[in-house]
């Protein structure tokens, strides 16, 4: 199922994200946590791409194998970090061919140690370009992210809403965004509906959902 319809229906979603795991013993305990978790009835799951992108290869393993045997709605992270065009290409086509309807597009954080972040020679500097470059090759339900308390590394609020506008407009615009609250959870949603509003104004109307809310943020 595409993730922008499951939305649309009006009803709470919740999922659940997953990091792969580096040891074949990690993964299948992993699997069988999230085959444990499926009884919980999560609208998708989601896999992250890793750290510098070195996990990548068990991102697109995991989420096709967790759509294919537990019947759950995947959705694989993918990132610019260390990726070139063909690189990223062969995955989307990959995820495709096995049914995958979902990605989530981030730039990604520079590799460990990196002060700043440097695309690979093909490779994108920004996830609106990874945006554009997976609408154009592919189908797929495409999410994004936000920062409604602005990127880190956004020179200003208004700069920064600049760049969301032009990733949600890319042509059938992304279909999702999602934001990571980094306040409390009560300030953070009233910071959100304030940036909805002022993006909401220029780019007209998707999807905003939250995202990432974690156990500490949930009870204080």
């Amino acid at each position: 199922m595409r993730i922008s319809d499951l939305y649309r229906r009006g009803e709470p979603v919740v999922s659940f994200e997953f990091f792969p795991p580096k040891s074949e013993a990690g993964y299948e305990s992993l699997y069988r946590t999230i085959a444990d978790l499926k009884q919980l009835g999560p609208g998708f799951v989601s896999v992250t791409w890793g750290a510098g992108g070195s996990t990548r290869r068990r991102t697109a393993e995991l989420v096709v194998q967790i759509q294919r045997e537990l019947g759950l709605t995947a959705m694989a992270h993918m990132t610019c970090v260390g990726a070139p065009r063909a690189e990223l290409a062969e995955t989307l086509a990959h995820l495709a061919s096995e049914g995958l309807e979902n990605v989530l597009a981030l730039r990604g954080d520079p590799p460990k140690g990196a002060a700043n972040f440097e695309a690979v020679a093909d490779g994108f500097s920004h996830a609106d370009e990874l945006v554009a470059f997976v609408r154009a090759n592919t189908s797929l339900c495409v999410g994004g992210a936000c920062y409604p308390e602005k990127h880190p590394e956004a020179p200003s609020a208004e700069a920064d809403l600049a760049n969301l506008v032009r990733k949600a407009q890319i042509e059938r615009t992304t279909e999702r965004l999602g934001w990571r609250p980094r306040v409390p959870l009560a300030e953070g949603i009233r910071r959100t509906v304030e940036f909805y509003r002022a993006l909401a104004a220029q780019a007209g109307h998707f999807q905003l959902t939250p995202v990432d809310l974690t156990c500490e943020q949930l009870t204080g």
